[in-house]
């Protein structure tokens, strides 16, 4: 006995049509080997938190800077006062012994022409004395002015030395295989954003240990910029 036979209706569903997967437009779609906003936070933050570092040590050591530069021109003032003091000094007394000098020369004449030879011959120990005076104080005045020379001539090269600082290029120079890697992706001069991402990875490669400047650096410099990967999946 069918099922016709008993009055019952066989409904057979009918076979419903094959869905198709809708696949996403991949147009405006980043690719998976090119770094995203996302992918780049980490290394943006990381970069930000080197150049806060970075700027306050500028500021520290131009702080330090302006310290030791007052404190060499305090030195210096100092100094140029000394010799100004000891010139003034030695000045004092080579004129005093000058005047005792030709007041004992004076005084002999006039004891001669008095015929009072005694006092004369005390007056000439005394003339000796005080010539003996003027001859140790011009060695003194010769002494205190070669040293101001000396001293004069380091300052000035000094000033020189530290002019020729100033005018050398500050801040690390790029290396010549970091300057040809540079000259291969001219984004980083052009691209903030690239450049910060470099940055960061530079950093991230030497916290892991890598040789900077070596294949490997590159390498992973290039890694994390999303360049590595997809040079590699380019078809033959």
């Amino acid at each position: 006995m069918t099922d016709a036979d008993q009055g019952v209706e066989v409904i057979i569903p009918a076979e419903e049509p094959e869905k198709k997967v809708q696949q996403p437009d991949k147009k405006g779609v980043a690719s998976e080997n090119v770094a995203t906003e996302d992918q780049l936070a980490p290394l943006k933050a990381q970069i930000t938190a080197l150049e806060t570092e970075k700027a306050a040590a500028h500021d520290r050591a131009e702080k330090e800077a302006q310290r030791a530069d007052t404190a060499a021109a305090a030195v210096q003032t100092e100094t140029r006062d000394r010799f100004y003091a000891q010139e003034v000094a030695v000045a004092n007394a080579l004129s005093q012994a000058n005047t005792e000098s030709d007041a004992l020369t004076g005084e002999i004449e006039r004891l001669q022409a008095a015929g009072d030879f005694a006092t004369a011959a005390q007056a000439y120990k005394k003339l000796a004395r005080a010539e003996a005076r003027v001859v140790e104080i011009e060695r003194q005045k010769d002494w205190v002015a070669g040293q101001k020379t000396a001293w004069t001539a380091q300052a000035e090269r000094q000033r020189t030395e530290a002019e020729e600082a100033a005018k050398r290029p500050q801040g690390p120079q790029l290396s010549p295989a970091a300057a040809a890697w540079i000259g291969e992706h001219p984004r980083f001069n052009s691209d903030t954003v690239y450049r910060s991402a470099a940055m960061g990875a530079d950093s991230l490669a030497k916290l892991r240990g890598i040789k900077v400047d070596s294949p490997e650096y590159f390498e992973f410099i290039e890694e994390q910029l999303g360049e590595r990967t997809a040079i590699e999946e380019e078809p033959a």
